[in-house]
């Protein structure tokens, strides 16, 4: 995942202004509220989630600013920003939205990681308030029936597994080597992992690929740093699969603790293919491990 752009923060902000057009259409009002979750009291650590908080606790007033100088997008209303600190606490979130939604506010902003994201939708069906999810792609959260008042900002996770597997059968049809068919894959045991993992699995079976094996470990239960914990058991079994091709659908600190695990093992030199989903994208991850070599991560059209 990403560290948001100035771009995509302004597009952010403008979908919030589409959710409640139906809203601002009902609401004879010339000033309107938005309510925004961030932990901003959590200290910001680089190469964490929490520099998205930063990014958007800096981008996102002027965002809004910028809408308001707009008369075209909303016609004598201004536009208001609500800040809540949840400090990445479930109750304190909740707490958070659930005042808001009793006061002018109109809709809430929040909710970075899946945990946070079905919280913040299951409280919006159940208050009638609308929210804007900032980059859960859980694929529960497409069910519109469970949660009629949530949209978000990417789409599901079922939609990028396909590509993966979109593009390991573009390079099998250049090449004609059996493995990229074959992948092995490793998950964290969180929602994230779980949800992705399973439909990967789900996918291969229905597209002719056999996975060699998937491994999962326990994922790290804080944002701010992860322990570094022993995945032998988990590493092993990819390199004992024989794989040359291997899928990392990983959050950001479980990716750090998996290459610090793997890099005795071997698994990352030229003969591998490494493929990494987007929420273990981020290049702090390949500069601030000495040990992520440099041709990790390339994909190559033929396995030596």
């Amino acid at each position: 995942m990403s560290l948001p752009s100035t771009r995509s923060l302004r597009v952010l902000v403008l979908t919030v202004t589409i959710l409640l057009g139906c809203t601002l259409a009902q609401k004879n009002s010339s000033s309107v509220r938005i309510a925004a979750n961030l932990p901003i009291s959590i200290p910001l650590v680089p190469g964490t989630f929490n520099l998205i908080y930063e990014t958007l606790l800096t981008v996102m007033p002027e965002m809004i600013s910028s809408i308001n100088n707009d008369t075209s997008l909303l016609r004598n209303t201004t536009l208001n920003l609500s800040i809540t600190d949840s400090r990445n606490l479930q109750p304190l979130m909740l707490g958070g939205m659930l005042r808001e939604s009793r006061t002018d506010s109109v809709a809430a902003i929040g909710g970075v990681f899946d945990l946070e994201a079905i919280a913040l939708a299951t409280a919006s069906t159940v208050l009638k308030f609308p929210v804007l999810i900032h980059y859960s792609g859980m694929p529960a959260l497409s069910n519109r029936d469970l949660y009629p008042f949530t949209c978000r900002m990417v789409p599901s996770y079922i939609n990028q597994v396909g590509v993966i597997f979109d593009l390991f059968d573009h390079f099998y049809g250049i090449t004609k080597q059996i493995q990229w068919k074959q992948p092995a894959v490793v998950s964290g045991a969180n929602p994230y992992g779980i949800s992705m993992g399973g439909e990967f699995i789900n996918q291969a079976e229905t597209r002719g690929f056999y996975v060699t094996t998937y491994q999962q470990f326990l994922a790290a239960t804080n944002t701010i740093s992860a322990e570094i914990r022993d995945l032998t058991p988990q590493v092993t079994g990819l390199k004992d699969s024989k794989a040359r091709v291997f899928v990392a659908l990983l959050l950001t600190l479980d990716m750090q603790n998996f290459i610090f695990n793997a890099k005795n093992f071997g698994l990352f030199n030229p003969k591998n293919v490494w493929l990494c989903s987007d929420a273990c994208s981020q290049n702090f991850i390949q500069y601030n491990i000495t040990a992520f070599p440099n041709q990790t991560l390339i994909m190559k059209d033929t396995l030596d």
